[in-house]
């Protein structure tokens, strides 16, 4: 999920506008106060798909992911904005590159994932807690097709 929330992060930082105006957050925490004086982005991983064969009798396999890019934004122009940018960029068919984590330094490309799918949506609800105002979650699909050998 790092890998994820730092490619989105290199992408909206490069764009004009967007530099340092937004925050990264592993997860949803207490320390986002109201008003909102920032615009929050988090990942979620909200399932995690058994493996299947990539092909009978061989070596191949596939693990797919479900997950979220969840945005608290300042107002609706923000919160539209990054959404948006997100599912352009999910649906861009980039490749996104799981990093190796626990190798010192950190190692590139151990997975080269496909972006399968990409949904916006805006979350409304009755009587909102300040920072669910102007919520929106962009979920995605994350297909890994690699070798493990004798897995099936």
């Amino acid at each position: 999920m790092q890998s994820s929330q730092e490619w989105i992060g290199d992408y909206l930082e490069s764009l004009p506008g967007y530099s340092g105006n937004f925050v990264l957050k592993d997860s949803w925490d207490s320390e986002i106060r109201d008003p909102m004086d920032q615009n929050y982005i988090s990942i979620d991983l909200l399932e995690t798909i058994p493996i299947q064969e990539g092909e009978v009798g061989g070596p191949l396999v596939i693990e797919r992911y479900i997950m979220a890019f969840d945005i608290y934004a300042k107002n609706r122009r923000w919160g539209q904005n990054l959404s948006s940018l997100i599912d352009s960029k999910l649906k861009s068919g980039d490749r996104l590159f799981v990093n190796d984590y626990s190798s010192n330094p950190p190692t590139n490309s151990v997975f080269n994932c496909r972006i399968a799918t990409s949904t916006m949506t805006h979350m409304k609800k009755v009587n909102p807690d300040p920072w669910e105002k102007h919520f929106y979650s962009v979920v995605f699909s994350v297909e890994d097709i690699h070798n493990a050998p004798g897995l099936f």
